[in-house]
């Protein structure tokens, strides 16, 4: 009877799994296979990363004044403007790791889009737009 003990290989990532692959002589296809596994699972654990830093950015967001009065015939509101906003917000986004950017876009409407990424490279935008 035998009594060599045989190495356990513990698994956790697909990172590892295209070690494990490497070192058996794998095939292209089950190389490529196991390369787009290692995308999806990194995309999924940045998505995760994202809405937890999120949700902690929210426990305690920083206070946005309305700098800015906007008056035009009838209408007359008070806003953020968006330089008041990005002073606000960029500090306490990147102590979770997040960064804003925004993208702004006039065509008979003003449209702002602001977007926000992750330092493992998930991001989600959204939009508004005004005559």
């Amino acid at each position: 009877m035998s009594t060599e003990k045989k190495e356990v290989v513990k698994i956790n990532t697909p990172a590892e799994m295209i070690m494990e692959a490497v070192k058996g002589g794998a095939d292209l296809e089950k190389l490529k296979g196991l390369m787009e596994l290692q995308e999806r699972w990194e995309a999924n654990q940045a998505k995760k990363a994202y809405h937890e830093a999120m949700a902690a950015f929210k426990e305690k967001p920083p206070k946005i004044d309305k700098d800015k009065t906007v008056k035009y015939k009838d209408v007359k509101y008070n806003h953020a403007s968006l330089a008041n906003v990005v002073e606000k917000i960029t500090k306490e986004l990147s102590k979770h790791g997040l960064s804003a950017s925004w993208r702004t876009q006039q065509n008979g409407m003003i449209s702002v889009t602001c977007k926000i990424t992750h330092v493992l490279g998930h991001s989600e935008e959204t939009s508004l737009s005004a005559p």
